[in-house]
């Protein structure tokens, strides 16, 4: 069966406003728990040689655990391509990467592509990559921490919501041979909210986890497992169907089996974004023939050194 053509469509002027005005946005990754093929290579072709090193599978760029790294072999490179075949048209308009060594390599830029067709641009795309789209880049990498590129377009200065994509890959570039690795890369379909959560809420609720040993002479002492950790626990209550349904379908997009990004501040701390984990179901009751009352409770997903608070101490 053909691959579907893509599409994209600009993000509604309520989404960007809401997003402008720093409310909340909730994100949920796009990448199959098994897509038909992801890989490694120097040429970016879905049928190009696999060059995924022993020991570190292309499962672990998505599977929800930044600290497990995917990467190449030790083939030398000045590209490496991360290239993936979702055996289905997905949908996405954020990109999200952490656990990577980008900072420690210098890189010159990561570049989100994808394929535009065969054999011309805008035909069916097969994963040759003959035509491609850059809708996404980032050029900074100051150090190893968490990278965001919330705008993806490949033309016009609206951000765009990309459907149907079946072929993409992500570029890592040098003019040097590099090995790149990566813990997570999330093509991410954002649920932008139009309303801080309920009072009250606290947005900077950090945990310790320890034990207290207590001697028979009374002296405690304290073993700390890991410090640093968020734990979001809000409620909202929406009274328009649309944003109703963006929370269901937040939900249903992955029923909570992997983490989702949650960004408090998306505007004015756009890097400030957490890998959360749901607790719990996302629970709806109605609260009058019209509104719902949606309570969230999750926790930010470890180990410590990928706690936002904790990032780079």
């Amino acid at each position: 069966m053909a691959a579907p053509v893509w599409t994209s469509a600009a993000l509604s002027s309520d989404e960007q406003a809401w997003r402008s005005a720093d409310k909340p946005l909730m994100a949920v990754q796009s990448i199959p728990v098994a897509p038909t093929v992801c890989r490694w290579s120097e040429i970016g072709a879905i049928t190009s040689t696999d060059r995924t090193a022993t020991g570190y599978p292309t499962s672990r760029a998505f599977d929800g655990k930044p600290h497990l790294v995917t990467k190449p072999d030790t083939t030398v490179s000045n590209n490496w391509y991360l290239t993936f075949d979702f055996g289905k048209g997905i949908e996405f308009d954020s990109l999200f990467i952490i656990g990577h060594n980008f900072g420690t390599l210098g890189l010159l830029g990561v570049t989100l592509e994808i394929d535009d067709g065969n054999p011309n641009p805008g035909d069916t795309p097969d994963g040759t990559f003959t035509n491609t789209k850059v809708v996404g880049s980032i050029t900074s990498f100051p150090d190893d921490t968490r990278l965001i590129d919330g705008v993806l377009k490949h033309t016009g200065s609206d951000p765009l919501r990309y459907s149907d994509v079946q072929y993409a890959r992500l570029r890592m570039a040098k003019g040097a041979a590099i090995t790149s690795q990566l813990g997570q890369v999330y093509f991410a379909r954002r649920y932008q909210l139009q309303y801080k959560p309920n009072l009250e809420f606290d947005p900077d609720n950090l945990q310790i986890d320890n034990d207290i040993i207590k001697s028979r002479g009374g002296v405690k002492s304290k073993y700390v497992h890991s410090m640093g950790e968020y734990d979001l626990s809000a409620s909202f209550t929406p009274d328009d169907s649309s944003r109703i349904t963006d929370f269901i379908n937040f939900y249903k997009a992955d029923y909570g089996r992997r983490p989702f990004i949650w960004s408090y501040d998306p505007s004015t701390d756009s890097d400030g974004w957490r890998l959360m984990v749901l607790e719990s179901a996302l629970n709806t009751p109605m609260v009058n023939s019209s509104q719902r009352k949606i309570s969230i409770e999750a926790t930010e997903q470890g180990p410590e050194r990928f706690y936002l608070a904790r990032e780079g101490v």
